[in-house]
Parts: C-alpha cells; sequence; structure tokens
C-alpha cells in the first residue's frame, strides 16, 4: 500500500499548483500612489550609472535597474531578446510589475542616441527625443538632457491627468444636474425604466460559456484488500469529449443576483479491455465512461465591473459529481460508479498578451457514496479524493476561445468487511487524467 500512495503523491502536488494560482491577480500601478516606478536600462557604449542618478534625483520618481527588469521578464516565461519590440509583452509584463515607464537609450550612429519612454498602455513608445553621444558613450551633458526631458514629460503627464479629472468631474456634476428628481411623474417613469435597461444590458453581457472538447482519457483502478486479494487495471489512452457550461442567467433580470451562477460539465469516453472469455480466451469487452457534475458557483468581486475589465475572475463553486464505468459482463473487470460531494475553485486570467488566458481549477470530494460494485469489495464503504485542471484559452474572435488543457481525479475508496469478490478490508484508488483540446463560445 506504500507505493500505491507515494504513485499517487505528485498529484497533491499538483493540486496544491492549481489551488496556488488562485493568487496570481495582478495590481494596479503604483502611479496611481503618486509615486512613478521607472526602469532605466543600461546605456549602450557607457553612462549607465550618471543616467541612473540622474532619474533617481527627480521627486516621487523610484527606478529599477536591467538587472532587475531582467528577472521580472525570466520570473514571467518570456523571452529577455528582442522584448521591447513586442508590445503585447511589455504591456503585460509593467502591469504585472507594477511598472509606470520604462526609459532607455537606443544607438541611432556614432554620434547619435535615441531616448524612448515606454508607457503601460500600449507597451510602446509614448516619447522620444534625440541626444548626442560621444565616443565613451553617454557624457554627463547628456544625461543632464536626458534628465530634463524625462522631468518635462512627467510634467506634462501630469498636467494632462489633471485636466482630465477635471473634467471628469465637470461631466459627473453635470450628469448630477441632469438626474435631479422631475416632478413630472411621466420623466421619472422614464428616467426609471431607462437606468433599468441600462442595467439589464450590461448585465446581459458575458453571461453564459460553453465549451466542446475532445479527450484524451487514461484510467487507473487499483483495490487492495487485507487479505491480500489484488485488482488492478490500466487502460491506455482512450477517446472521448466533453460538454461544459457556466451561466449566470438571474442577474440579467435582478443585478444583485449577478454573481450567482450555474455550471454542469458532461464528459463521455469510450474504452475496452482485454478479458477472459468462455473459449479460455481473450475478448475484448467494451467499456463506457460517463461523468456527469453540476452545481452552483458564486463569483468573488464586483460582478459589473469584472465584465468590463482584464482582471482575473475567480469562481467557488458546490455540487454533486456522478462517475461511472460500465464494463459489458465479464469475470475480470467489473463496473464500477460513486457519487460525491464536489467543493470547487477557478481562475481565470490574462497572461503573456490580451488574446491569451490562462484557466485552472482545483476540486475536492469530501464524501462520497459507491454504487455499482460497492459489495464486490467490502460490506460497507466511503470514498473521497480530489482533482484539478490547468490549461488555456486563445481568443480567436471577441466570442470564440481555443482551448486546452490537462485534468485529473483521484478517488479512494475505504470498505470495511468482506465484499462477494473475496475482498477483506479493502481500499481503493482510481485515477482518471487526460489531455483536452476545444472551443468555448463566450455569449
Amino acid at each position: 500500500m506504500k507505493q500505491t500512495y507515494s504513485r499517487y503523491s505528485l498529484l497533491v502536488a499538483l493540486a496544491v499548483m492549481c489551488l496556488g494560482l488562485i493568487g496570481l491577480v495582478p495590481r494596479p500601478a503604483t502611479a496611481q500612489t503618486g509615486t512613478v516606478k521607472v526602469v532605466v536600462l543600461d546605456v549602450p557604449g557607457g553612462g549607465s550609472e550618471m543616467l541612473a542618478n540622474g532619474i533617481k534625483a527627480l521627486d516621487n520618481v523610484k527606478i529599477e535597474r536591467q538587472d532587475w527588469f531582467l528577472k521580472q521578464i525570466q520570473g514571467r516565461g518570456f523571452q529577455a531578446k528582442g522584448i521591447m519590440k513586442r508590445p503585447d509583452d511589455i504591456k503585460w509584463l509593467m502591469k504585472g510589475a507594477e511598472i509606470d515607464y520604462i526609459l532607455y537609450l537606443t544607438a541611432k550612429s556614432d554620434t547619435a542616441y535615441e531616448g524612448r519612454v515606454v508607457g503601460p498602455e500600449t507597451g510602446s513608445h509614448v516619447h522620444t527625443f534625440p541626444i548626442d553621444r560621444t565616443p565613451n558613450g553617454l557624457s554627463a551633458a547628456g544625461a543632464r538632457m536626458v534628465q530634463r526631458e524625462f522631468e518635462d514629460f512627467l510634467a506634462k503627464k501630469a498636467q494632462e491627468s489633471m485636466q482630465a479629472q477635471q473634467q471628469q468631474q465637470q461631466t459627473a456634476q453635470v450628469a448630477q444636474l441632469d438626474e435631479e428628481p422631475s416632478d413630472d411623474p411621466n420623466a421619472v417613469k422614464k428616467q426609471a425604466a431607462q437606468s433599468k435597461a441600462a442595467a439589464k444590458e450590461k448585465f446581459s453581457k458575458d453571461w453564459l460559456l460553453v465549451g466542446v472538447k475532445g479527450n484524451g482519457l487514461r484510467r487507473d483502478l487499483h483495490v487492495a484488500g487485507f487479505n491480500e486479494a489484488v485488482l488492478s487495471y490500466t487502460s491506455a489512452f482512450y477517446p472521448g469529449f466533453s460538454l461544459e457550461l457556466e451561466a449566470f442567467p438571474l442577474g440579467k433580470s435582478n443585478p444583485d443576483m449577478a454573481s450567482v451562477g450555474f455550471y454542469g460539465e458532461y464528459t463521455h469516453g469510450f474504452d475496452s479491455a482485454q478479458v477472459p472469455d468462455d473459449q479460455g480466451g481473450q475478448s475484448a469487452a467494451p467499456i463506457t465512461h460517463i461523468d456527469v457534475e453540476g452545481g452552483v458557483l458564486y463569483q468573488l468581486g464586483d460582478a459589473l465591473a469584472l465584465k468590463d475589465s482584464n482582471e482575473a475572475k475567480l469562481n467557488l463553486g458546490i455540487g454533486v459529481r456522478y462517475n461511472s464505468f460500465a464494463v459489458a459482463e465479464n469475470p475480470a473487470l467489473p463496473s464500477v460508479s460513486h457519487t460525491s460531494l464536489v467543493l470547487s475553485s477557478r481562475v481565470t486570467r490574462p497572461a503573456f498578451s490580451d488574446k491569451f488566458m490562462i484557466r485552472a481549477g482545483a476540486k475536492i470530494m469530501p464524501f462520497g457514496v459507491y454504487g455499482t460494485g460497492a459489495t464486490l469489495f467490502g460490506e460497507t464503504s466511503h470514498t473521497y479524493g480530489f482533482g484539478g485542471d490547468i490549461g488555456g484559452l486563445f481568443q480567436a474572435t471577441e466570442d470564440i476561445a481555443f482551448a486546452f488543457g490537462y485534468k485529473f481525479g483521484l478517488q479512494r475508496t475505504v470498505f470495511t468487511g468482506t465484499g462477494e469478490a473475496d475482498f477483506v478490508d479493502a481500499n481503493a484508488f482510481e485515477l482518471v487524467q487526460g489531455f483536452t483540446g476545444g472551443l468555448f463560445y463566450q455569449y
């Protein structure tokens, strides 16, 4: 039995990793706190220290150097070579590392640099300017010019931000005046109807997710009794398909219920096993694998705000799962099924670019009951387990995404007493794992 435990110990680590992804939520940039975080890259030809010291001396500016920047790139799995030419990667990197601007000089000739400032909104240049280059690289005078140029740039940005805030305040004041209660009953009814229609339109976005996938699945079943009776079966990978559904329809009629939804998943696999036949030989026994799960979802955070953002979305769920392996009648491999309570979590978040999302989930089955096959291995039983999945979504269009991933589920069942197949106080381990690929449709 110790070998059986060690066989599945790595899966425990994988489940913990799936749960850990829940915490990987990017935070807002530090510019909102008043301090500007700037990465200053090394200067080709020399003068890096002078440039860094000059920028560091500016008010409300915190700098990071090139070695720190390279660690951020490597930590997110990007290739450092040519990254400044990949705006999507830079944009995601700046968001995740809380970088407000990247300042660097690129050599245009032996006598000229071009200074470049990269912003987080687009991941590309928002400001460029010429700087003289000497045989020793950047001179002290050149470093002061870069300092003044960047200081003027920050001042201009601050002024633009202040003007935008004033404009927003003025717009809000005008809107407030427009929304003052009217004595006209018809106007009040019209305003209420408009507000209701606006809310309904908002909550009608992205409320349904439907997925269709093809699967390559594999099953391991190991049952061992205290009297050394053993049943062990390992399949090859076999084909199947799955259907997934996540829906939040309640928010369409009641915005207060927009975070409450429903989910369902159906998996169907087609397997076969070589078993002894009546003539003393071997024959193929077809196996039908069915896995059905459904329940209630709750989305953490502001459901309305999340519909218009690229922030991570975290769903918690509670449901019921039914798993069945129906084998054609034979003397060697029994049919089994079990039903379990499921507690789950799922996170979806952007990664690497605006078109790619990481999708990962973790499940715990704290309690379950054996159905078909229960009396073969014992008189009474209880079952429990855990599982997880991790994969990606690539946004092909506004509504359709390609999906791929890996999933697994491990179930342990403890039997007591003597079963019909002469197993005494048996323990059963059942592992189902596989690779998936298909399409998701977002409505």
